[in-house]
């Protein structure tokens, strides 16, 4: 008997320690891993950072007021972005934290690329610089929450028919996560409706924040209603989207 107790002792204790040989090499690798996305990330945002400074030649030479704005936005984007990354740790097994930056630091070189092209053409007198628009503001593409990497994710969503990637905070993606259609924040601006992060008297406001959390009452939207400094009345517009794959095991 007590031969007995001794053998399933010793059996329960290598079992024991082969799923702590596994986990220990699971974890050495999802730490190697966040470290090479994370110099992955730094570096492609260090490029990111190279192009902007060059762009800024480009646009002083231009002396356009537009270009001078768009770029400014855009620049307010690079430093959100900066901002968030500063507290980003460079040693780590939480692969899922760097993929929203990741995806943001892409969408932002995408953009500047493309500007400083638009710049070219515009001083080559072959593009009108009316045309530019500025960078859309950093945050949760469906409620507008400031952007935290603690708590945002990377979602692919079909939206109007396309899919898109974009980034969503934790309380909009878990609604996505539960099979719910998510609602994303519109503004109707003279006349046309406008994404939230492309409108030009709006700041991210709290009050907004929660329209993922619960459904909102019919008197409770119209409280959601905003009067801007310009004294543009920005009514409040309802968008529902459906999420196709979080891939949050890619970056």
């Amino acid at each position: 008997m007590i031969w007995t107790i001794w053998i399933v002792a010793g059996v329960l204790a290598l079992i024991i320690f082969i799923m702590f040989l596994i986990e220990d090499r699971q974890g050495q690798g999802n730490a190697l891993a966040y470290r090479q996305q994370y110099v992955r990330l730094t570096g492609q945002l260090e490029s990111v950072v190279g192009v902007a400074n060059q762009l800024g030649v480009a646009t002083t030479d231009s002396n356009n007021l537009k270009v001078l704005d768009t770029y400014h936005s855009h620049l307010k984007v690079l430093e959100t972005i900066l901002e968030a990354v500063k507290v980003i740790p460079p040693f780590s097994t939480k692969l899922a934290m760097l993929k929203a930056p990741m995806f943001l630091v892409s969408d932002l070189s995408n953009r500047l690329n493309q500007l400083a092209s638009d710049i070219y053409n515009i001083n080559s007198r072959r593009q009108d610089a009316d045309k530019l628009e500025p960078a859309p503001l950093v945050g949760c593409y469906f409620c507008s929450r400031p952007f935290h990497v603690d708590m945002f994710h990377k979602v692919r969503v079909k939206v109007e028919g396309s899919t898109q990637d974009v980034a969503a905070c934790n309380v909009c993606n878990g609604r996505l996560i539960s099979g719910k259609k998510a609602k994303v924040l519109f503004f109707a601006e003279n006349g046309d409706t406008v994404h939230w992060s492309k409108t030009k008297d709006y700041v991210p406001s709290a009050q907004f924040w929660n329209i993922n959390e619960t459904d909102l009452t019919q008197s409770q939207k119209q409280q959601n209603d905003i009067q801007t400094k310009s004294g543009n009345h920005l009514t409040l517009v309802y968008s529902n989207v459906t999420k196709l794959s979080s891939d949050r095991n890619e970056i």
